[in-house]
This record gives structure tokens, sequence and C-alpha cells, in this order.
């Protein structure tokens, strides 16, 4: 009978030929050795299900999947249907750990009879490193809750070890279909269930912010902005009271904001979708530039046309400016 490892990594993989191995050769590194590592390889045109089926060749501890291409959240959710661990970890695979990650979050979580253990992330530039911290106000989980939808943490799902038992008692993963804030959804989702949520100070998720040109968070295209609206709208319907509401509507104004910068719907269209928010103090909501809130506020209460007019000789005005450098 197959022994059941500690942790399950699951990485989705869809074109990260040039950077799954830095990934992988972390894992590898790992000073803990009891854990699978699955890699869903989500419909890649490169060499990445090559890549995948090379490493399971060699180790055993590596399973490969391929499927023809759903997205990130449909992958996610297969391959939590195939995790065995005790434990859950998602790496993207332009990421990569420190040696001692797994050894740090299990020892903690086994210490502290944890169901999430959150960890700090390293954010990744072409010329520096920012230690992103990520040690909740309180660890009860409503305190945890209203710090990842104010975005005081990240929300996503890379820099959490999660039990496994928890997705199957409360019936939460992954929506299949949504490939932008679907990590955010389902450990909002977790967070409103009687877990034991705790902090890892000891290591770090290195999260590289300029490699993957496939990442949904680098570019805001009308497809792109509808997934981060239908995100938006899962929240408002699964977060109840305040203070969440109010961050939930904050994240309802950048998507708007974000409309009008790519003239995504016309004016009965905006307001169809955004006009929630005039019924919310828009000009004090907090995490957003003055410039953000104030360009909602003219679409809103002005005119969607003026609040364009003037998104166009911003950006007129940064090309020039770009322009000179």
């Amino acid at each position: 009978m197959a022994t059941v490892p500690s942790i399950s990594i699951i990485v989705a993989v869809y074109n990260a030929e040039k950077y799954l191995k830095r990934c992988i050769d972390s894992l590898l590194a790992q000073t803990f050795t009891d854990f699978e590592v699955l890699l869903i390889n989500d419909g890649s045109t490169d060499n990445s299900g090559v890549m995948c089926d090379e490493y399971a060749r060699n180790d055993s501890r590596f399973k490969a999947f391929h499927r023809t291409n759903h997205g990130v959240g449909s992958t996610r959710y297969f391959g939590m249907k195939q995790a065995q661990g005790t434990y859950t970890l998602h790496v993207d695979p332009d990421d990569w750990l420190e040696n001692n990650t797994l050894e740090a979050l299990y020892d903690t979580a086994c210490k502290q009879q944890a169901d999430m253990v959150i960890y700090d992330f390293m954010e990744e530039y072409p010329h520096k490193s920012v230690r992103s911290k990520q040690q909740p106000t309180g660890c009860d989980t409503f305190q945890v809750l209203c710090d990842v939808l104010s975005s005081k943490l990240q929300g996503g799902c890379c820099n959490k070890l999660i039990r496994r038992s928890c997705y199957e008692r409360y019936n939460i993963n992954f929506i299949e279909g949504l490939n932008w804030g679907e990590d955010t959804i389902t450990v909002v989702r977790l967070l409103q269930c009687p877990i034991q949520v705790t902090y890892c100070e000891g290591t770090v998720y290195h999260y590289d912010c300029h490699s993957n040109v496939n990442s949904y968070t680098r570019f805001v295209t009308p497809a792109i902005l509808e997934q981060r609206e239908r995100s938006v709208r899962v929240l408002m319907d699964i977060v109840k009271g305040e203070p969440c509401m109010s961050y939930v509507m904050s994240r309802l104004l950048t998507v708007a904001y974000l409309a009008i910068r790519i003239d995504a719907y016309p004016a009965r269209g905006f307001h169809h979708r955004y006009g929630i928010l005039k019924h919310h103090k828009i000009m004090k909501m907090v995490g957003h530039s003055l410039q953000e809130k104030l360009f909602v506020w003219i679409a809103l209460n002005v005119g969607y046309s003026m609040a364009r007019i003037l998104m166009r000789v911003k950006l007129l005005y940064q090309k020039i400016i770009k322009g000179r450098r």
C-alpha cells in the first residue's frame, strides 16, 4: 500500500519551458523530501510537456498530466483532484522556493496544528528583490479574511500551505473557467470556515514579476478585464457584511478604472456594470490613488465620455514623457 505524502505540490504549467527548470530545481533541492509534485501541462505548445515527462521519468515523486488548454483555474481544480498529500501547496512554473521552504512550512503546521500556514513573498524584478511581509494582523480567520480582502495580504494560494482535508470537508475547490483571482476566491472561502491559521517567518516564496509573458497579472485586455470582473462578482456573492463588502467594492473600483482605461464598454454598459459604486463613497475608498477614484467618479457622476477624454489626454501625456526619456 502506497504511503501518503506529507505535501502535494501542484504546478499548473503552460508554455513555461524558459523557466520551468528553475522552478523544478528548487523543488528537487528541498531539505524536506516527503512530497509529491503534480505537473499539470495545460495544453502547452512549447517543450513544457516534454520537460514534465522527463522529470516524471527521473523521479518517482513527480507525476505528469497532459490536458487540452483550459486555463489556470481548471488546471488547479484538476490538480487538487489528483493530490494525495496531507497538505497542498501551489507553485507557479515561473516562481521558485527556498531550499528550506517545505521543511519550515510543514514544521510550523505540525507544531501549531494549523490548517493554513501563510509565509512571505519575495518579489523578483530584473535588478532587485523586494520582500513582501505577509504576517496577518491577527490569526483568527475573520481578521485574516479582512487582511486578504483589503489587500494587506496577498490572496493567492502560492504562499499558503493548506491542509487538503479542509477542501474536502467544506466542499471547496477552484472555479473551473476562472483564470483571474481564482485562488483568492478559494482562499476567501476557506477563511469563512472554522480553520486554524498561522504564519511562518522562516522562508519566502520567490515571485517572478517579469518573466512570464503569459501571466494574467501583466496586461489588461477586454478578455482579462472580463475575468477580473467575474472574480469580483463572485466575491460579491460570497462575502457578506462590513467591512468585508467595502473591501470588495474597492476591488470593483479597480476594475471600473481599468475599463475606462481601455474603453471596454459604451457609456450605458459601463453604468450597468459599475453603477453600484455610486452608492459607495468612492473618494473615501482606501487603497487607490486619487487619480483612479477621480476617473471613476467622473464616469459615474459627470459622464463616461468626459472620463474617456481625460483618459486619452493622460495616456498621450504619458507616451510623450516616456518618449523623451
